[in-house]
């Protein structure tokens, strides 16, 4: 959802064109490795996962709200680890 509201919107391309905006690509630019950035995004998907199961039996609207919030603050880590990188160069 993210890159198809980034491309459009923000940098003026089809949501379909390729780029290096994709969340790999920026745990790669902050210099985790590759088994790194797919582990970090494995544990990320398996804890949405395990939640979607713990909360299978509420409302479907509550579910959701769960699912978007966790995973918006779950996916907010890497944004957070950017900027205090960013401050610690400079």
């Amino acid at each position: 959802m993210r890159i198809f509201f980034i491309r459009p919107v923000i940098h003026g391309k089809s949501p379909f064109s390729p780029d290096k905006n994709h969340l790999h690509h920026r745990f790669l630019r902050l210099g985790f490795t590759h088994f790194q950035t797919t582990l970090i995004i494995l544990i990320v998907n398996s804890i949405l996962i395990v939640t979607t199961f713990w909360f299978r039996n509420y409302d479907i609207h509550i579910q959701l709200g769960i699912l978007l919030g966790l995973g918006i603050m779950l996916y907010s880590i890497y944004f957070i680890y950017d900027w205090l990188a960013t401050l610690k160069r400079a």
